[in-house]
C-alpha cells in the first residue's frame, strides 16, 4: 500500500456519503424550477453538479462541480469549479478548494470552514454556496 493509499480511502468514503447526500438533495429540490442537481460517476472524476438559474430581465446561472480530491498526497478537500452565467456570457474562476477533516471517533467528516460543516449538511451547503453566488451575481448585474 503507498503512503497515500489511506487517504484515497478516506477520498472514497467522502464520495461515497457526499454522493448520498446529494440524492437526497436531489430528490427534495432537483424538480423546483431553476435548479438541476446531476451526479456524475467517471472513473477519475466522480462529481455532483449544481447548477442554479433564475430568468427575468436578465437569464442568469451558476454552476458548481463538486469533487472530493486530494492536495498534495494526503490532505482532504472538495475541488469546486465554479461557471457564472448571465445573458449568455460565461465567466470561469479557478478551482476553489474546501479543506475537509476525519474524525475516526465519531467517524464522521467535516468542511474546515467558519463555522464548520458536519457531514450532513454538506450537499447543503454547496447548494447554498450556489445560491449566494447567484444572487451576487444578479445583484453586482442590477447595479452596472
Amino acid at each position: 500500500m503507498t503512503a497515500d493509499g489511506p487517504a484515497r480511502e478516506r477520498q472514497q468514503v467522502l464520495w461515497e456519503r457526499f454522493k448520498a447526500l446529494a440524492c437526497v438533495l436531489k430528490h427534495e429540490r432537483g424538480n423546483e424550477t431553476g435548479y438541476y442537481i446531476g451526479i456524475n460517476e467517471e472513473p477519475n472524476d466522480s462529481n455532483v453538479f449544481l447548477r442554479i438559474e433564475r430568468c427575468g430581465d436578465d437569464k442568469s446561472a451558476v454552476a458548481l462541480r463538486v469533487s472530493p480530491a486530494l492536495e498534495g498526497q494526503a490532505r482532504l478537500v472538495f475541488r469546486v469549479h465554479v461557471v457564472k452565467i448571465i445573458n449568455a456570457s460565461v465567466h470561469t474562476a479557478p478551482a476553489g478548494l474546501f479543506p475537509v477533516s476525519y474524525d475516526p471517533c465519531r467517524n464522521q467528516f467535516t468542511i474546515e470552514t467558519v463555522p464548520p460543516v458536519e457531514e450532513a449538511e454538506m450537499a447543503k451547503f454547496f447548494l447554498a454556496r450556489a445560491e449566494i453566488l447567484l444572487n451576487e451575481l444578479q445583484t453586482r448585474n442590477l447595479t452596472n
